[in-house]
């Protein structure tokens, strides 16, 4: 199966509009771009929740530090359990 069926069979025409990577060379369809951005946009900004809870879990935990409240410790944990659970299986 090549690359063509495959846009055949999706309905795409043959004059799509591409461009090509400048550093991997594949092309890279001009619609999904923005897919693309936004998914690496998204990436990044539940990481740094991610790590951000994370952290204030791991300085409440340091007793000489010991950051947040007992009720905001637990739910931070019990979000990012929700968070990994698909993660982790």
């Amino acid at each position: 199966m090549t690359a063509e069926t495959v846009i055949g069979a999706v309905g795409r025409t043959a004059n799509a509009e591409y461009r090509t990577c400048q550093y991997t060379g594949l092309k890279v369809d001009a619609a999904a771009q923005a897919l693309i951005k936004a998914n690496a946009v998204a990436a990044v900004v539940f990481l740094l929740v991610g790590g951000t809870m994370g952290l204030l879990v791991a300085l409440t935990r340091w007793p000489a530090v010991h950051l947040l409240p007992a009720e905001w410790f637990y739910l931070v944990l019990r979000t990012l359990s929700k968070l990994t659970a698909p993660i982790c299986g």
